[in-house]
């Protein structure tokens, strides 16, 4: 296969596609999670007990399917797998919008959720193998550029479509993004795509060998399994806080709604910036990115908590955009250290393990914030993960050296995809 040489990634016309259709998923995702809380909220009434299954029926088919999603994007072709996912997605959206019931909605969200978690590993492979690797780091950063700003533009815009029109527009537009990231991909099908060599070499591979190696893998790679706990640690304590978001705002602004979407705003803001900002870090860089990351949303979500009615409002937008910097530093870090430590055969198994492990924090974490507001309040949990947070980015400063302090080297050549296609 030819490698693809360019000094762009923009004259990289696969990276593109797959960027563009990325975009279009990520665009749809909050627009989505809005229709669907407004209709089980405001439309059907639910009660509040059901309406709380909704997270774990985005979040459980991740924790069961997202590390053997990572196998077969590793032994399978990545544009098909995506090509598929993202048109089941699509359809299954449109189905959405004739459910009536909410037993029925979280059937339908956790089959689409399924679909989904196929993707990303897919995508981080095929990145790894279309990017060359001095232009790698930059790739995984925009990424991330677009992830975050996903969260301005997403509830921005999702925010002016229900005050005018009903949630279902909300996820046709869903459906329509994810169509179109389908029609996006199609001209790429014929990509001649490196795909793992394992299960040739070795008769006796299978998928569950596959998956047994990727554990396996991931443990056995100082930096790559630091890295994971690292960041699993962080999410943890972060998700105490970050689904209390509503009840904080209620607390400090009963009578005024906006200002929670305009700190979400400045997150996302802060976010855009931190993914800036890692694009001019040099290779020995990343962890301190990470663990300085993971201290500065300590201290924004801190003193979030100590926010009040009389706080100057250009300090509390302030301090959200401190929180939303040092987030897109861990979030963009992490990818970068895993797309670099990662042998090429591993890249979709080791983030479909992090995705599997990321998934129950989202499930876990959140269901113990709840108790913990009756416990301590909301403002004062803000505070104490905030300083829980701060703990974390100075035990991560304390071990940069056993983390992050030598990098393992790579024994394979990166292989890029061709960017011919079959006649």
């Amino acid at each position: 296969m030819r490698a693809i040489h360019s000094t762009s990634l923009w004259k990289n016309t696969i990276f593109v596609q797959v960027f563009s259709a990325y975009s279009l998923l990520m665009f749809g995702v909050f627009l989505d999670m809005l229709a669907i809380m407004t209709i089980v909220s405001f439309q059907w009434e639910v009660d509040p007990i059901m309406v709380g299954l909704i997270p774990a029926a985005y979040a459980l088919p991740g924790i069961l399917f997202s590390s053997w999603a990572g196998v077969i994007a590793d032994r399978f072709k990545k544009i098909p797998i995506m090509i598929l996912c993202n048109l089941a997605v699509g359809l299954l959206t449109i189905v959405l919008l004739f459910v009536r019931d909410i037993h029925w909605l979280l059937l339908v969200l956790t089959i689409r959720s399924t679909f989904s978690i196929f993707h990303y590993p897919a995508q981080q492979t095929l990145t790894r193998q279309i990017v060359s690797p001095t232009l790698l780091m930059k790739a995984v950063s925009i990424n991330g550029i677009v992830e975050q700003g996903t969260k301005i533009v997403g509830p921005l815009i999702g925010g002016i479509l229900l005050s005018w029109f009903q949630p279902e527009l909300c996820l046709i537009i869903k459906a329509v993004c994810c169509l179109l990231a389908t029609f996006v991909l199609l001209s790429a099908i014929k990509l001649e795509e490196r795909v793992s060599t394992e299960h040739s070499e070795k008769k006796q591979s299978n998928t569950w060998t596959d998956w047994l190696q990727g554990w396996g893998y991931v443990w056995s790679n100082r930096i790559i399994g630091s890295t994971i706990i690292f960041v699993l640690i962080a999410m943890a304590v972060l998700q105490l806080v970050d689904s209390q978001f509503p009840t904080l705002f209620k607390s400090l602004f009963p009578h005024d709604k906006s200002k929670m979407g305009y700190m979400i705003s400045v997150i996302g803001s802060g976010g855009i910036l931190g993914g800036l900002f890692i694009q001019k870090l040099k290779q020995g860089q990343y962890g301190w990115a990470l663990y300085g990351g993971v201290a500065l949303m300590g201290i924004g979500f801190g003193i979030i908590g100590l926010i009040n009615s009389n706080t100057p409002i250009v300090f509390a937008y302030l301090i959200c955009l401190v929180a939303g910097f040092g987030s897109g530093l861990m979030i963009i870090a992490n990818q970068v250290i895993l797309q670099n430590q990662t042998h090429e055969e591993q890249v979709g198994r080791v983030f479909g393990i992090q995705s599997s492990l990321t998934n129950a924090i989202f499930i876990i974490s959140p269901a113990m914030s709840g108790p913990l507001v009756h416990l301590f309040g909301v403002t004062k949990l803000y505070v104490y993960v905030g300083m829980g947070l701060i703990v974390v980015g100075g035990m991560g400063f304390l071990l940069q050296k056993y983390f992050w302090g030598k990098p393992t080297k790579i024994q394979n050549k990166v292989t890029f995809a061709s960017e011919h296609v079959s006649s």
